[in-house]
């Protein structure tokens, strides 16, 4: 981790008063990030109402380089994000083509990356910011 990234991420830490939970003293570069994304469970950030989904889909990064597919279980969509379980992390900021299956055939969805979290299965929560909001008749056909 470059050295300011590093030093702004430990006056944050240190800094934040307004979390209900107090960053620990880290010691690592792992730990430290840990510690600032880190909220406590009852605070939600979310604009939309999230929708358990629980489809499995391909996903693949838009760059100018050709990237591999990667396999992803939609965990949850709402009508301006969604949630995706991959296997390894991406990095925030990475825009993502998400291929869904609707009942008219497959939508091709944008969306960028906007939050990470490591599940307890050692699979990632990768929270993604949609390009185009859906509508809520669109969430419903996909959840549907």
């Amino acid at each position: 981790m470059p050295q300011l990234t590093r030093s702004l991420l430990r006056w944050w830490a240190s800094s934040s008063q307004t979390s209900a939970v107090a960053a620990p003293a880290a010691t690592s570069d792992d730990e430290l990030l840990q510690a600032v994304l880190a909220e406590p469970p009852d605070t939600e950030r979310r604009g939309a109402i999230r929708h358990l989904c629980g489809l499995i889909t391909d996903c693949r990064l838009i760059s100018l380089v050709a990237r591999p597919t990667l396999a992803a279980v939609i965990r949850d969509i709402s009508t301006t994000g969604i949630g995706l379980v991959l296997e390894k992390p991406l990095p925030l900021g990475t825009f993502l083509a998400v291929e869904i299956s609707a009942g008219r055939g497959r939508r091709p969805l944008r969306a960028q990356v906007v939050a990470l979290r490591r599940q307890a299965e050692g699979d990632w929560l990768v929270g993604c910011l949609l390009l185009r909001p859906l509508s809520a008749e669109q969430v419903d056909e996909l959840v549907s």
